[in-house]
């Protein structure tokens, strides 16, 4: 079964299997199919003028429920009540998760109610076509080798924060941890966070490796509570952040 959002999805037949190729790389070659379709959806409505954030967010949502339907998985959230407007005050969040797995970006783009973007990077931006893609949708540029430049997309990143109410995720890490344990903090997103004015919503993330190398697993995302970034120090908000301890689920994430 494959629950997402308020769907849900019985997946009844066999699941697909391939003689020659192991599992990870038989779902990968799939999900690489589909992610090349719902990008030709989406540069097909920027010629027709209808690329916007929510039309990418519902091309999201069709690749997440791509993504568990084929992996035959089920998506449990814990927390959600950290992104109302009672706790959040109307403003969209830093996301910032543990992350061991490509799988957790599907995993927290089903899992975050309302729109959820990254942070991508500049040499990204200067494709063809692909950048300004990425821009529409409401995906946030920022080049960290152009200080000139990255205030000015910074200036952009907030109005995508304050406008159009898109939560973005940072892995603190700056990496994949292949350990599951948790690496130490990177403090650029956290500069972020205090620049955008956005609090930090602490997010952990289980069973998403486990999702591509074996089929019929669990995902779990627990959400705790926000943390707010506002005049604060920034190393105080990274040890608090920390606290959670979200590398275990356990601990300020019930």
């Amino acid at each position: 079964m494959v629950a997402l959002r308020a769907s849900c999805v019985v997946v009844d037949e066999p699941l697909p299997t391939s003689r020659s190729l192991p599992w990870s790389a038989f779902a990968g070659a799939k999900v690489a199919m589909v992610v090349a379709l719902l990008t030709v959806r989406y540069l097909v409505a920027i010629v027709r003028r209808r690329a916007d954030v929510p039309y990418a967010d519902r091309l999201l949502q069709t690749f997440v429920w791509y993504v568990f339907r084929l992996a035959r998985c089920s998506l449990v959230v814990d927390g959600g009540a950290a992104f109302d407007d009672g706790a959040l005050h109307g403003r969209a969040a830093i996301v910032m998760s543990n992350h061991a797995s490509a799988a957790d970006i599907p995993a927290l783009l089903g899992a975050v109610p309302g729109s959820l973007r990254m942070v991508m990077k500049q040499s990204l931006v200067a494709l063809p076509l692909w950048g300004y893609a990425m821009r529409t949708a409401g995906f946030v540029p920022i080049d960290r080798k152009n200080h000139v430049r990255a205030l000015r997309q910074l200036a952009q990143a907030k109005r995508i924060v304050d406008e159009k109410h898109v939560h973005i995720w940072i892995a603190p890490e700056g990496t994949r941890s292949t350990t599951g344990e948790l690496l130490p903090f990177k403090k650029g997103g956290f500069h972020l966070a205090k620049q955008l004015g956005a609090p930090i919503i602490p997010t952990y993330v289980d069973g998403a490796a486990e999702l591509i190398e074996r089929p019929g697993a669990c995902v779990h995302v627990r959400f705790g509570a926000p943390i707010e970034t506002d005049g604060r120090d920034i190393d105080d908000v990274i040890d608090e952040t920390r606290a959670a301890r979200f590398s275990h689920g356990s601990s300020g994430i019930a």
